[in-house]
């Protein structure tokens, strides 16, 4: 399932597409594993990514993953080790991943966590996509 999301997407949109669209929809597959491809090109000025996650969405991303994997799969979680681009942001962004996946806080703080996102477009994308995808998810209508 792809969700596609506009560029200057943040923290409070990921939130918004897990609660909308990630956990209804792992509910309703109860999958034996949960495989994360852990991508950190929606980082804040990710020249690819476009948008603007900060360490601590990352974390929640993150959390989120472990929590989800806790409810659906029996516990079972891989993340793949995927990248992004912004080198002076990656290790934040993959720091707060390790940080929500393993329960942890470092006390790290973002340097780059100061770009605003774009929340009603991007919501409005999630909104569409979850329409789109109703048909084959029940749990999504």
């Amino acid at each position: 399932m792809n969700v596609p999301l506009p560029a200057g997407t943040g923290d409070r949109v990921y939130e918004y597409v897990f609660e909308s669209i990630v956990e209804p929809v792992l509910a309703d597959y109860d999958p034996d594993i949960l495989l994360i491809s852990a991508g950190q090109d929606p980082g804040t000025v990710d020249p690819l990514g476009r948008n603007v996650v900060t360490k601590d969405g990352f974390e929640d991303l993150g959390r989120w993953a472990r929590e989800l994997a806790e409810a659906c799969a029996d516990g079972n979680l891989a993340l793949i080790q995927e990248r992004g681009y912004q080198l002076s942001h990656l290790g934040y962004a993959t720091l707060g991943v390790l940080e929500g996946v393993l329960d942890v806080e470092t006390g790290i703080d973002d340097p780059m966590a100061w770009m605003n996102e774009d929340y009603a477009s991007a919501r409005r994308s999630v909104d569409e996509t979850a329409d789109f995808y109703s048909e084959y998810w029940p749990a999504l209508e």
